[in-house]
């Protein structure tokens, strides 16, 4: 009877959250965009990967990781992903590592950008540890 009790005063917040979400292919596709960009402007994001995490993870929906080949093109990209989350109304929740830009890390909840210097993403390997995940090709991205 508790849970039962529980389980209607939540359901209203629910229902509210889940009407409060975006409309993540639009994000997905925008991120693209954005990622393609940057690859093909200045910045020169390497190796771009997008992984669809949302059957086997319930923390986000997606990693995008790609790399730099210096720290300053690293912190590069993370500011050019910015800049368009924010255009999109989306700021990132949590930023870690962009500091030292090795491994930065902008956690947008459905969507975790991972942005390596070479070194860095050889060693860390998050493909191989996320090998079992589909991997989304740039051609199958939803377009906005």
């Amino acid at each position: 009877m508790r849970i039962t009790a529980i389980r209607q005063m939540i359901a209203p917040l629910n229902s509210a959250i889940s009407n409060a979400y975006i409309d993540f292919s639009k994000m997905t596709a925008s991120v693209v965009a954005v990622v393609t960009d940057v690859k093909r402007g200045s910045k020169l994001a390497k190796d771009m990967l997008l992984l669809d995490l949302r059957e086997l993870a319930d923390f986000t929906d997606y990693f995008f990781i790609c790399s730099g080949t210096n720290p300053r093109q690293v912190q590069a990209i993370c500011d050019e992903i910015d800049l368009r989350m924010k255009q999109l109304g989306l700021r990132a929740t949590h930023t870690e590592g962009y500091n030292h830009a090795e491994w930065v890390l902008l956690d947008y909840v459905d969507f975790v950008a991972h942005i390596f210097t070479e070194a860095a993403r050889e060693y860390y390997d998050l493909e191989r540890l996320w090998a079992d995940v589909p991997q989304i090709a740039w051609a199958e991205a939803p377009s906005a």
